[in-house]
């Protein structure tokens, strides 16, 4: 692994906690304004997850705003399914990273946690490869959601003020909400 493969782990990693902190605070949905369309068109896996997902509960008659266990799990086949088709180590390795990030982040798993996971598929160890999950943009990035909040729909929102009621958010997403 060499200094461009670590510096193409970091964007997907810094761009995972982006994700992973908007979807605790909120829900996945507000994502899909934060899907780039050119990485998805190019075939990127962690956008096409995103958009998967937000595919799959739209079409779905859920009553909250969260893909189903079995949901995730197709997601999951899906792109693994694509990932081995790539023939370059290093590039399956980071499309692997990419999807361990879209299943961790549907699933719940809190930023700390992805971080570890995301680390753990790389030769570097948490002592060399700190996290930060909690930058300045991580603040910009939810000024922005709030905003897209602000212009949904009633029937949108009201999906949203129900998980956020039902109590299915943990504790951290409560403190950085508030």
């Amino acid at each position: 692994m060499n200094d461009v493969f670590y510096e193409r782990y970091k964007q997907i990693r810094d761009r995972a906690f982006e994700f992973s902190n908007i979807e605790r605070l909120c829900s996945f949905l507000p994502l899909k304004e934060f899907i780039d369309q050119e990485k998805l068109k190019a075939g990127d896996i962690f956008e096409f997850g995103f958009q998967l997902g937000i595919d799959m509960f739209l079409a779905s008659d859920a009553e909250y705003i969260n893909l189903s266990t079995e949901d995730t799990e197709i997601i999951g086949r899906i792109l693994f399914n694509l990932i081995e088709r790539e023939k370059d180590p290093a590039e399956k390795l980071l499309k692997q990273i990419q999807r361990e990030a879209v299943i961790g982040i549907f699933g719940h798993t809190s930023t700390e946690v992805l971080c570890e996971i995301l680390n753990s598929l790389t030769d570097r160890t948490l002592k060399e490869e700190k996290c930060n999950p909690y930058s300045k943009e991580y603040y910009r990035k939810y000024i922005k959601v709030k905003s897209i909040l602000e212009r949904m729909g009633k029937e949108e929102r009201e999906h949203i003020q129900r998980e956020l009621a039902s109590g299915d958010i943990d504790e951290g997403a409560n403190y950085y909400y508030y």
